[in-house]
């Protein structure tokens, strides 16, 4: 159990956005605090208010609100991880390429922690070079990328979780180098 660490889930307006919720809550069951954060065009699939029934957290979609604590400093404070189920396209070049012009790209490049991303899109658009492009950068930028089912669609939200607790595993100690033995004496 993660006794109540602090993850960001950023939701991507595409077809699979509706299984947010469910995500969200078998996450809270392995014990996060699950804060989630998504795109306009998400909001129009499943409701901000369905995720803060979910995880008891508010669920912002604006970039800017009034004041001094912008949503994206409050959510990548604090944070262990960044979770971003589904990843569209769009929000995939965007992290990749360095742009922050929502409220989710905003917060992945304000986050210093663990960050995921679970692809779910059309098969075509997934195996575009492109996207393949985006996810081999995103890679190489420090990303787990959980790989899309053979449709493009978003992994189940139990492979989603499975893939998330085996990076948060911690790693096994490497063996200690033996000292090299003494030189010969003549």
């Amino acid at each position: 159990m993660w006794d109540n660490e602090k993850l960001v889930l950023g939701i991507c307006g595409c077809l699979y956005a509706y299984k947010a919720a469910d995500l969200a809550a078998l996450l809270m069951r392995h014990g996060f605090d699950v804060h989630p954060v998504m795109t306009h065009s998400a909001s129009s699939i499943i409701s901000p208010a369905a995720l803060e029934d979910v995880t008891n957290n508010t669920c912002p979609v604006e970039m800017f609100q009034a004041g001094p604590n912008q949503p994206y400093k409050t959510l990548a404070t604090g944070a262990k991880v960044l979770l971003i189920a589904p990843a569209s396209a769009n929000m995939l070049a965007k992290i990749a390429h360095g742009m922050a012009d929502d409220l989710i790209s905003c917060t992945a490049l304000a986050c210093d922690c663990i960050k995921l991303v679970a692809p779910s899109m059309l098969q075509s658009m997934y195996n575009n070079p492109a996207v393949q492009d985006n996810l081999v950068r995103l890679g190489q930028l420090g990303y787990k990328v959980i790989p899309a089912g053979p449709d493009g669609h978003m992994a189940s939200a139990e492979t989603v979780v499975d893939y998330l607790l085996n990076e948060l595993q911690p790693q096994a100690p490497a063996s200690p180098v033996p000292p090299p033995p003494p030189p010969a004496a003549y």
